[in-house]
C-alpha cells in the first residue's frame, strides 16, 4: 500500500476571475498548452491595446482543485530509510518544483528529491536525488499502478555524461518527448508518458552558451531558463558584477543539438545556444534620464525596455515577460515587451511583489505568483503613485525582502488580458488551458555582447516633493533619502529616511524612525535584518515591516 503526502501534493485549478488590483527558486504556476505543431505565426495574437476601452473585470467563477498523489514521505532520509512498503519515497523537504502541463493536458511534470533509497546494486537504488516525475491528473494510473512515472531514474551512464544535479523549472516541449530542467534537456525516443519511454531510451543533454571570442572553454553559466513557444529558442539570464554589485542581463538564443562536438568542452552530446541576442541596448531610452534640453529636469520613461530578469514568453511568443524597472517606487511588477515592436505592457500593478508568471496560449489570461494579501511588502511599497527615483539604489532591497530564506509568501492570481485594475480573485497553483491554439514565431536574433549599463545602482538618492501629483488627485509632499552600500556583490546595506504625506481620495504616510531604517540583506539568502523602522499608513491602516529573521 502506498502512502500519499498531502503536504507535497500538486494542486491545479481553473479560475475565470477578476483581474487583480492595482531556497532561491520560486514557485511556478502554469497554463495548459493545447498547441498544435511546432511552427508559429505571430499575426493572430489577441493581445489587447492598453489604450482601448477596458471593460469591467469578468465575474468570479468557482475554483476546482484536484490533489495529485505523490510518492510517500520518509522521515529517515539515510540510505535504506525507505521500507519495502513505501519504497521509493521522498523526504520531508522534497524540493518540489511543479512544471508544465504536457501537450495532452492530462499530465504534469515536477521535480522531486528522492531519499532513503537502498544502496546499489539494489534495483530501487535508482530512486535517489533530484528526479523528474510525470503525473496523471485524471485519476488514472501508469501500468505499474502508480499515478506518477519517473523519467530520469535509471538512465544509463552513457546516456547522460553531461548531466548536472540541478533540475529546476521543469518545462515540456510540444513534441511530448523532451523536457527542459535546469541547464539541460531530457529527451526520449518515444513520448514521455508511453510504455516505450524506458530509461535506456532517455538521453540527457547539457546546454552550452559560448561567451569566449575564440569559442574556447566550457561556456558561461545560465539561469532562469524559459522555452519560447516555437520550441527552438530559449530565454535565459546570467549574472554579472557591475560596480561591486550583482546585476544580470537577459538573452534569447536558438537551441541546436550537437551530438558529436569535435572541440570545446564539454565534449559530450549537448545542445548549443547560437545566435544569442542580448535584451539590452545602451542606445535605447533608459528608465530615468536627464532631460536633454533642461538639465535641471529628470525624465521618467515608462516605455523604456528594462529587462532585468526574464520570466518567459506570452502564449503566442509575441512578447517576452520580465521583471523590469519599477513604474512606482518599490513596486516590483511583471512587464511584457513585444519582440517585434518593443511596445511595453505592465501586466501587474500592486504594491506587493510578483515574480513567476505564465500566459495562456491565446494571450488572454495571465497567472502570476504574487505576495499580495500577505502584507509582506506594504511597509515599503504601499503608498501608491510615488515616482521610482529611490529605486535607482533600492531595487534590490525592495525585491529581496519578499522571502524569509526558503519560505515564500506567494499566492496565485489570475489576471485577464487587460492586466491589473480593480477587483481580485485568488486561484490555486495550477491553471488549465483557457485559450484557443495560436501559432507564433520569433525571428532568429543577432548575436551581441553586453555593454556596461548607464546607471550604476549604488550610491545615494535624495528626493523632495512639493505638492506632487502623479494622477491629478492624490498630492504628495515630503522627502526621502536612500543610501546603498555593497559590502560584497550580494550583500547590501540600505539606509532609508522617509517622511512622506499623501492627501486626496487616498490619504497616507510613509515614515521612517528618527534615526532611519537600516536594512542589511544578502540577495541570495533573503534573511530580513533591520534596525529602525519604516512604516506606511493608508487610510488609517498601518503596515509594519517584518520582524527580524522572519
Amino acid at each position: 500500500m502506498r502512502l500519499t503526502s498531502t503536504l507535497t501534493s500538486i494542486l491545479y485549478a481553473v479560475c475565470v476571475a477578476h483581474a487583480a488590483p492595482a531556497d532561491e527558486r520560486e514557485d511556478q504556476a502554469r497554463f495548459g498548452r493545447h498547441t498544435h505543431g511546432n511552427a508559429f505565426d505571430t499575426g493572430n495574437s489577441k493581445i489587447v491595446d492598453r489604450k482601448a476601452d477596458i471593460p469591467p473585470p469578468p465575474a468570479p467563477e468557482p475554483i476546482t482543485i484536484t490533489e495529485l498523489p505523490f510518492p510517500p514521505v520518509t522521515a529517515d532520509e539515510g540510505v535504506g530509510g525507505c521500507t519495502l512498503e513505501i519504497d521509493p519515497c521522498i523526504g520531508t523537504s522534497p524540493a518540489l518544483q511543479n512544471g508544465d502541463f504536457l501537450p495532452d493536458d492530462l499530465h504534469v511534470v515536477a521535480t522531486v528529491n528522492f531519499t532513503g533509497a537502498p544502496a546499489s546494486p539494489n534495483p530501487a537504488s535508482i530512486y535517489s536525488g533530484q528526479q523528474l516525475l510525470v503525473f496523471k491528473i485524471d485519476n488514472s494510473t501508469f501500468p505499474n499502478g502508480d499515478a506518477w512515472q519517473c523519467i530520469t531514474c535509471g538512465v544509463p551512464a552513457e546516456n547522460q555524461p553531461g548531466r548536472v544535479v540541478n533540475h529546476d523549472y521543469p518545462q515540456i516541449f510540444n513534441d511530448g518527448k523532451r523536457l527542459l530542467a535546469g541547464p539541460q534537456i531530457i529527451e526520449c525516443s518515444a513520448e514521455l508518458v508511453t510504455e516505450a519511454c524506458t530509461p535506456d531510451q532517455v538521453h540527457i543533454y547539457p546546454i552550452r552558451w559560448n561567451t569566449a571570442v575564440n569559442g574556447s572553454g566550457i561556456g558561461s553559466t545560465i539561469r532562469e531558463l524559459r522555452i519560447h513557444p516555437d520550441n527552438e529558442h530559449l530565454g535565459f539570464n546570467s549574472f554579472t558584477v557591475t560596480s561591486g554589485k550583482v546585476s544580470q542581463f537577459a538573452y534569447i538564443g536558438r537551441l541546436v543539438l550537437n551530438k558529436a562536438p569535435a572541440s570545446v568542452e564539454p565534449l559530450v552530446p549537448r545542445y548549443d545556444l547560437v545566435n544569442v541576442n542580448l535584451l539590452f541596448s545602451l542606445s535605447d531610452t533608459q528608465p530615468i534620464e536627464i532631460d536633454s534640453e533642461d538639465r535641471t529636469l529628470l525624465r521618467i520613461n515608462y516605455d523604456a525596455i528594462t529587462v532585468g530578469e526574464p520570466r518567459g514568453f506570452s502564449g503566442t511568443g509575441k512578447e517576452v515577460t520580465y521583471i523590469g524597472y519599477p513604474a512606482e517606487s518599490s513596486n516590483i511588477d511583471v512587464f511584457a515587451a513585444d519582440l517585434a515592436t518593443g511596445k511595453i505592457r505592465r501586466l501587474t500593478a500592486h504594491p506587493e511583489y510578483t515574480d513567476p508568471v505564465d500566459i495562456s496560449p491565446d494571450d488572454q489570461w495571465t497567472v502570476a505568483m504574487d505576495t499580495r494579501g500577505s502584507g509582506r511588502q506594504m511597509f515599503m511599497a504601499g503608498l501608491r503613485g510615488i515616482p521610482p527615483l529611490t529605486d535607482l539604489v533600492a531595487t534590490s532591497a525592495a525585491s529581496s525582502t519578499r522571502n524569509n530564506q526558503g519560505r515564500r509568501f506567494f499566492q496565485p492570481w489570475l489576471i485577464d488580458g487587460h492586466a491589473s485594475r480593480t477587483a481580485a480573485c485568488r486561484a490555486s497553483e495550477r491553471h488549465h488551458s483557457l485559450g484557443d491554439a495560436i501559432r507564433a514565431w520569433i525571428p532568429r536574433p543577432r548575436e551581441t555582447i553586453p555593454d556596461e549599463r548607464k546607471l550604476h545602482p549604488q550610491g545615494q538618492v535624495a528626493v523632495e516633493y512639493h505638492d506632487f501629483s502623479d494622477d491629478g488627485t492624490d498630492v504628495l509632499v515630503g522627502s526621502e533619502k536612500v543610501t546603498s552600500v555593497n559590502l560584497s556583490p550580494t550583500v547590501e546595506e540600505i539606509s532609508w529616511y522617509s517622511d512622506l504625506v499623501q492627501t486626496g481620495p487616498n490619504n497616507g504616510t510613509k515614515k521612517s524612525s528618527p534615526d532611519g531604517f537600516r536594512l542589511s540583506n544578502d540577495i541570495l539568502t533573503n534573511i530580513f535584518q533591520a534596525n529602525g523602522t519604516l512604516t506606511t499608513t493608508i487610510d488609517g491602516k498601518e503596515w509594519l515591516q517584518p520582524a527580524n529573521g522572519t
